[in-house]
């Protein structure tokens, strides 16, 4: 750093478990992952790695949903170097889909309970007063024409009058 201004470069933070993953890149993909071999804690676990960090590897590199993704039946698995190494049986292919069914939720498909039923009103219903519900009604309409009145039950007719407006 020769000025003030200059600014040291920012280095992507280094975990140890991204340090392991760093170390079998064939194995260990994080944006396209593949099921892994059977047994491969034990393998990394007879390399030397601590059993925590291994445990802490697998379970948050196999508990992604593009990994759970991945895993269907007949797919190949792979080992530490990228190699095939068995298939994914269809017992492990149903619990993967059982965790990732508990990852994501699936939207229920339960029945939304009905709502009120809207009830279906004859033309020649009879007007009776307790059917007339009395309020004001602000309506905007513009018009190109003059409107019609419209018979809508019984001789009874709907119209309005429009006020002249400038706009």
């Amino acid at each position: 750093m020769d000025d003030l201004n200059d600014k040291p470069e920012v280095q992507p933070k280094r975990t140890p478990q991204r340090e392991l993953i760093e170390l079998y890149p064939d194995c260990f993909n994080l944006k396209k992952p593949r099921p892994l071999k059977v047994g491969i804690r034990q393998d990394l676990l007879a390399a030397g790695h601590a059993s925590k960090l291994v445990n802490s590897v697998m379970y948050g590199y196999c508990q992604r949903i593009a990994y759970l993704r991945a895993m269907r039946i007949g797919t190949a698995r792979i080992d530490l170097q990228g190699q095939p190494a068995g298939e994914v049986t269809e017992a492990a292919a149903i619990i993967a889909r059982d965790e990732l069914a508990l990852l994501r939720p699936v939207k229920s498909s339960k029945p939304k309970p009905p709502s009120e039923p809207t009830p279906v009103l004859p033309l020649d219903a009879p007007l009776t007063s307790e059917n007339i519900v009395s309020g004001h009604l602000e309506l905007t309409v513009k018009l190109t024409e003059l409107p019609t009145p419209v018979v809508v039950k019984a001789g009874m007719k709907i119209g309005f009058r429009p006020r002249p407006r400038w706009w």
